[in-house]
């Protein structure tokens, strides 16, 4: 349903979802120094937008790369440009810079196939976030999503680290329910 968005649809919902994200930084919903973001790929919510907001403010980004055997690290990034190609054909830090550890970052925006209103995500399967998100438990986690993205429930395995918001273009920032607490 993602793919099927028309282009113009997709970027106006992305300018969307940063009003929304830039609202609750505003109004203390979010709060914290370092944001880390991900490079889009196809038709996710692009996040490039949101970056620039952040460095605006102030506040630092980071964006992952894949360490063997499944870890993202975590590196600080001032422009997109520093980013190159990395594994999966996901722009990422290049191998040189130097990585940030999971404890500096309060804010993680995570990439989602399909989301839940009780937090759970639909990731690719690949379980990079989950590893992530369980080694860093107080960082405040966020799906930006189109609101097609957003479905009545997903099924749960262990090892699945669930959301604290979900930030779509027309419903704006959900608190996810029942909620987690880090």
């Amino acid at each position: 349903m993602r793919d099927a968005l028309a282009t113009s649809a997709r970027r106006t919902a992305s300018a969307r979802l940063v009003s929304h994200l830039a609202e609750m930084l505003a109004d203390g919903r979010l709060h914290g120094t370092t944001f880390g973001l991900y490079s889009p790929i196809g038709s996710e919510v692009d996040t490039a937008r949101l970056a620039g907001v952040l460095r605006a403010a102030g506040l630092r980004t980071a964006y992952p790369r894949v360490v063997p055997p499944r870890t993202l690290e975590f590196c600080l990034v001032d422009d997109e440009a520093e980013l190159g190609p990395g594994a999966f054909d996901i722009p990422a830090p290049q191998a040189t810079a130097p990585g940030l550890p999971l404890s500096e970052i309060d804010v993680f925006l995570v990439p989602a196939l399909a989301v839940a209103a009780d937090g759970h995500r639909l990731g690719y399967g690949g379980g990079y976030y989950d590893a992530t998100l369980a080694a860093a438990p107080r960082a405040t986690r966020i799906a930006p999503v189109y609101d097609v993205q957003i479905i009545s429930g997903l099924p749960s395995s262990p090892g699945d680290e669930v959301l604290d918001w979900i930030v779509a273009a027309d419903r704006g920032a959900v608190r996810a329910l029942p909620g987690r607490q880090p």
